[in-house]
């Protein structure tokens, strides 16, 4: 999947406009989504993306794709969650689509009953910073709320994983 920002904080508009094209065909259809706003895993950069933009370390991607292995790619994800300026740069793109305005039929997100929920990120792990990681989920749920509170907000967790914590 393409990742939404060309750079930090450089959203396509053009992905934005699909998202509304894609919302207003699921009303037509009285159809509901559940918006992901982040993303653990290295498909479409996520929290690893933010984590390369904030420490200028490269990311340690698993094979196939490079020479990482997954238990180093997790580790670094995980660090998304203690950095406060990565954490609040996804702060300014998620208020930023949480109060959009879709192009196509005009109806703000947040008010957008084809919207059943917001959801934190694709699969979040702790990988050994869990209290981290929880402190990140209740903070953004909390800002979510603080701009919308039409829609649910979800962590986007698996449940229980064999991940290290």
């Amino acid at each position: 999947l393409p990742a939404v920002q060309d750079g930090p904080g450089v959203l396509k508009e053009t992905l934005l406009t699909e998202l509304d094209v894609l919302l207003d065909e699921l009303r037509k259809r009285d159809l509901t989504a559940v918006v992901v706003l982040n993303n653990f895993w290295q498909w479409s950069g996520g929290m690893a993306q933010y984590v390369q933009w904030h420490t200028g370390e490269e990311i340690p991607y698993p094979p196939p794709h490079q020479n990482g292995d997954w238990n180093t790619f997790q580790q670094y994800i995980a660090r998304f969650y203690t950095l406060p300026a990565a954490v609040a740069q996804f702060n300014e793109v998620l208020k930023k689509i949480v109060v959009r305005k879709n192009t196509i039929n005009g109806i703000l997100y947040r008010e957008d009953p084809t919207i059943m929920a917001w959801e934190l990120a694709n699969e979040p792990r702790g990988v050994n910073q869990a209290a981290a990681m929880l402190a990140w989920i209740d903070q953004t749920a909390k800002l979510i709320k603080s701009i919308d509170t039409n829609h649910l907000v979800t962590t986007g967790a698996e449940g229980y994983t064999s991940s290290p914590e």
